[in-house]
Order: structure tokens, then sequence, then C-alpha cells
């Protein structure tokens, strides 16, 4: 069986275990966790958090209550209040000025500080009722200066902010920096596992917009129906596409599409000067890259990772001669594969010795540069290459196919091989799950 975190349920928590998503913050702290309890007397306490530690936490609780009204616990003009509800006279006038509306109804969501009015034993009481979630900063820091590959603090770009920054809107202001800093172009591009070519692909919005005039590439798509659609789309824009109706094998990617990145660059020395290559075929899709890097070399690379296998854990799903072309035959696309796919550890370490550097996380897209463009970027995003992966990990909100319970387990752990087993057995119970039971995978650290 695989492992479950203490207190949570097996893969699931609503769905099916084959297509369970939540798009969540990898930092549990990234905004202030706020709890809620009733007391006794029907007041509300909120207990919010900045971090796991007692001097944290802040504590509020509600101006009304059973106890408290403002009826008996509000001065009158030339009269003190009927009861004392409060023995600081600060809580008394913020209830009293705040808690109610100016035409008189009580508002039951107006609370006060309690936090600096508590003793140390009232502190630890509530504490240890709403203890967060523990994370070793130490212990973290000493990971993450052993295995990162970047060192420095990463820029605004780096990490995927929010639910909105997903992968489509990444590729257009990418490219306009380029293009206003006259970089040599090519204006060329590979889509492998382009799908109908529409918006959320994240080479829709350059090529339909008027920074696409020019551009000429090729989409690979497995399924002829939704190849038809995409040059059906991309007839409607200002850049060209070849259609290549094409299932990747990793093994000979570069001998598939040499004839057709010929159409394009023809007899000219190799690696090819591609501008733009997206890969997203819910596979193998740090292999195929790997294999392309001996025709091409990509000014930027956008490819979908598994975001649930957080730094710096090295995973990819690897390629069975036997069953990986069926496999690819029946895949469904609504569904969901958790084990399809790299990790962004495996990712950086495979594409690091080509020159490609980390720029952006977006949802579960990663973005690399290659350092020929390096200088552009940093003058223009203000960033510094090598970026530190793991602390634009942590900052990022990312669409996970696992529990965030599971992930934050993983990264915050002690030492990465207190979990790798962990990791391990995991995967093996979901390539089961997806009727995969014999697919080879590589996971390291």
């Amino acid at each position: 069986m695989p492992y479950v975190p203490e207190g949570s349920q097996p893969h699931a928590y609503r769905g099916s275990s084959r297509n369970f998503a939540e798009t969540v913050a990898v930092d549990p702290y990234a905004k202030l966790v706020v709890e809620e309890v009733n007391g006794a007397a029907g007041e509300v306490y909120q207990v919010r958090r900045a971090g796991p530690r007692q001097d944290q936490m802040m504590i509020a609780a509600s101006c009304w209550s059973h106890t408290r009204h403002p009826d008996w616990c509000c001065p009158l003009p030339d009269s003190p209040p009927e009861t004392l509800c409060w023995t600081v006279e600060s809580i008394r006038d913020h209830c009293c000025n705040n808690g109610i509306s100016a035409d008189g109804v009580l508002l039951y969501k107006v609370f006060h500080d309690l936090t600096s009015f508590m003793g140390p034993p009232e502190l630890e009481y509530f504490h240890s009722l709403f203890g967060g979630y523990p994370i070793d900063e130490d212990a973290l820091k000493s990971t993450q200066l052993y295995f990162r590959v970047g060192k420095h603090r990463p820029g605004a770009i780096c990490h995927s902010a929010d639910y909105r920054s997903d992968g489509s809107e990444v590729l257009l202001p990418l490219v306009s920096l380029l293009l206003a800093s006259r970089q040599p172009m090519s204006r060329t591009f590979l889509n492998i596992g382009a799908g109908t070519c529409e918006s959320p692909d994240p080479l829709y919005q350059l090529l339909a917009s008027d920074a696409g005039q020019g551009f000429v590439g090729i989409a690979v798509e497995a399924n002829q129906a939704r190849l038809k659609k995409c040059v059906k789309v991309m007839n409607a824009t200002p850049g060209r596409v070849l259609p290549v109706s094409l299932t990747m094998d990793p093994i000979s990617a570069a001998e598939q599409l040499r004839p057709h990145l010929e159409k394009i660059f023809g007899q000219s020395p190799k690696p090819w000067p591609l501008d733009v290559l997206v890969v997203d075929v819910d596979g193998v899709d740090c292999l195929i890259i790997e294999e392309l890097m001996r025709v091409v070399r990509p000014k930027v690379i956008q490819l979908e990772i598994l975001a649930h296998i957080p730094p710096p854990f090295r995973f990819s799903q690897q390629w069975h001669m036997d069953h990986s072309p069926i496999w690819d035959q029946d895949y469904d696309m609504e569904t969901f594969m958790p084990t399809a796919g790299c990790s962004l550890s495996y990712a950086l370490h495979k594409f690091r010795p080509f020159g490609y550097h980390l720029l952006q996380l977006a949802m579960h897209d990663a973005v690399f540069v290659h350092k020929s463009i390096g200088r552009v970027i940093e003058r223009g995003l203000r960033v510094k290459f090598p970026q530190d992966e793991f602390q634009c990990y942590r900052n990022s909100t990312l669409w996970l196919q696992r529990p965030a319970s599971f992930v934050r387990e993983w990264f915050f752990s002690r030492h990465p091989s207190t979990v790798l087993a962990d990791i391990w057995s995991n995967i093996s119970e979901w390539n089961q799950e997806i009727g995969r039971g014999s697919s080879p995978f590589t996971l390291d650290f």
C-alpha cells in the first residue's frame, strides 16, 4: 500500500483518485491561515497564523455574544454602560464604534484583538488547540543549500502567483521582450502535443498577436481530429503552422522530426536555432526534449511538469519499448495521469548541461531560457540566473494532481532520504491505478 500522511485519506479527498487535482499554495503560510471556533457563550474565536510558532499566532474574539450586546455593553452619551463587558477600554471603544452599522444593525463579524492581552498559559492553550503546520526551517535550509541548482533569489516572475498564472500567457511577453531587444530570432516554433492549438495552448496568444507575424513552425499531434482543428485555428492567425500527425518516440524523436524541421531550416548547420519549443504529451516529455537537443537549440522551452513532485526529487516516467506505444494509443486526455511526465528538478538537471536556466513556474508548466538570451532576460525581467528553484517552488501556487498534504510532507521533510521510499511507493501505486503497473520510472535526489 502507498504511504499516506498522518490524518489524511488515501489519494483523493474528492472525486476519483485518477482525476484528483487542486490548485493550492505550496507554503501553508503563504497567506494567513484562519481558523474559527465557537466559545461557550456564543462568542467566536478567530485564530490566524503566519507560521507554526506560538509567536506567529494571532487571536481575536467576536465583539458580540450571548453575554455581550451593545444595549448593555456600550455607554450612552450621558451615562456609563449598564454592564462592564470588557476590562480594557480600548476593546470596548473598538466594538461599540465598529460593531454597529449606521442604521443600528448588529455586525456579528467584527472582532477585537486578544493576543496582546493574553498571558503565557492562555497563549499556550490556544497554541495546543490550533497547532500550525510544522516546518523545520533549519532542516529545509540545509536541504535547499545542498541540493539546489540555482543560487540567486528568484525574481518576481519566477513563482506561479495564483490560479490565474497559467502557462497560456507566458510566451507573448517573453518573445515580445526578445524582439524589442533586437535579439536575433528565427521566428520558429515547435509545438509537440499541440492538441487543437486553441487557448490555453501556450503558443496561441503569441501566434494570434501582431508579434506572431512571420512565425512559422510545426504542430505535432497524434489525434487526427484535433490536428485538423489546429490547422483551422492557426489559419486564422498571423502565424503559419506545418501540421504533423505523429506519436513521439523519445528514442528516435530527433529522427522523427528531422525531415519536417528541414522544411524550415533546410540544410543549415545543427543544432538549428529554434525560438520556442513547447512540449505537453503527458508522458515522457523530458526525454523527448533531451533527444531533440541533438538537432535543435531552442531559446525558450515550456513544458508541463508534475508539480506534485517537489524539489529536490528528480522523477521521470521512462519509455517502455513494448507497452508505451500501446499506452499512447489508449491515452484519454480527459483523464489525469499523476505519473506521466517529469518533475521540476529532473528537468533542471537534464537541461542545465545544454545551457538552460529556470525562468518561471506557471501552475503546472515550467519555462526555461537558454543562456544565449540570459542577459536580455535578466535586464528586462529583473532576474539573476540561476534562480533558486526551491524558493521559487515554495513561493508558488500550483496545480497539483495529489493532495497538498502529500506535497508539503515531501517538500518540508527533514531530509529527502526520509520520504524517498514514501514517494516511490505512491508512484508505484498510482501506476497500478491507471493500468500502467509495469511503467518504468526513475526517482532520486
